[in-house]
């Protein structure tokens, strides 16, 4: 008799993928919802993900006093498209200060297996009032893009960096709730490798995961084929308390994370480091990125 092996290979792989998700769905490591039930990761592991990152070119501004581990710290960000940056940003925090923030998440992570449980397990939650409450409650340092997807998702007609934080403000009141010092971060770089196209109608597959974004695009990019180095700063920490305005509170992170970003640019414009070589940079000793 003879075997076919095309169809054992076959039969091996999708063999395995259902075994992976039925790991995915029932190991209690991978339970998602409550952030307490995050185990987090040893300081090598966060080094060697850090590392690995953080060799992209790349310029970091601090304004005051980096934040310590054992601060309840809420850093607001502006995002780019595609949420190229996080990965450098991240690998950034953790080096200069030993901090792992937990990021809040839009719900359409959620809608796809694997890749959801991938950024549970790097320490993300869903980006709602009350998971938040939980992980603040626990003390969490948090990351929070109030532009979320209409800024990792913006349309070709939108400026690049241009802030769409519509009159979001839920970080605000999480923050004065919870005691939480805010740490605003702005960045840049991404957006110049690349040019949108179009926009793509996704609306119709928003509806089937129940999403109420019906009329959400997606951006059609198109790499400049420029390597360029990424420019990121922290600002000047806002410290807020109980009682304290959240509409204020609010608007002087937005103006942080705005002036950081104009700040960025003009930096940018002038650095002769700005471009690099992609054949080359990757012989390039990286110990001494700026």
């Amino acid at each position: 008799m003879e075997i076919n092996l095309n169809l054992i290979l076959i039969s091996a792989a999708i063999g395995g993928i259902i075994r992976l998700f039925q790991f995915l769905y029932t190991s209690e490591y991978f339970k998602m919802g409550d952030p307490r039930n995050w185990k987090g990761h040893s300081s090598e592991f966060k080094n060697r993900v850090s590392n690995l990152f953080g060799i992209v070119p790349h310029t970091v501004i601090w304004e005051g006093s980096k934040p310590k581990p054992n601060q309840k710290i809420l850093f607001v960000a502006n995002h780019q498209v595609g949420a190229l940056e996080l990965p450098l940003i991240w690998s950034v925090i953790w080096l200069q200060t030993g901090i792992w923030p937990r990021g809040l998440m839009d719900r359409l992570h959620f809608v796809f297996p694997i890749w959801s449980h991938i950024l549970w397990f790097m320490g993300g939650i869903l980006g709602s009032r009350e998971t938040c409450e939980q992980a603040m409650t626990e003390g969490y340092p948090i990351f929070v893009l109030p532009g979320g997807g209409d800024e990792v998702m913006r349309s070709k007609y939108c400026k690049k960096y241009e802030l769409l934080w519509k009159d979001r403000k839920g970080f605000a009141v999480m923050a004065s709730a919870h005691d939480y010092t805010i740490v605003p971060v702005s960045s840049i770089g991404v957006e110049d490798m690349m040019t949108i196209l179009m926009d793509i109608p996704v609306g119709w597959f928003l509806k089937f995961t129940g999403d109420k974004r019906v009329s959400q695009t997606v951006p059609l990019i198109c790499p400049n084929f420029s390597f360029q180095r990424q420019y990121i700063k922290f600002g000047k920490p806002i410290k807020t308390a109980k009682g304290d305005d959240t509409q204020d509170i609010r608007d002087k992170a937005f103006a942080a994370v705005s002036s950081g970003i104009k700040e960025l640019q003009e930096k940018q414009s002038t650095d002769p480091k700005r471009y690099y070589n992609i054949f080359t940079f990757f012989f390039k000793d990286h110990k001494k990125e700026d």
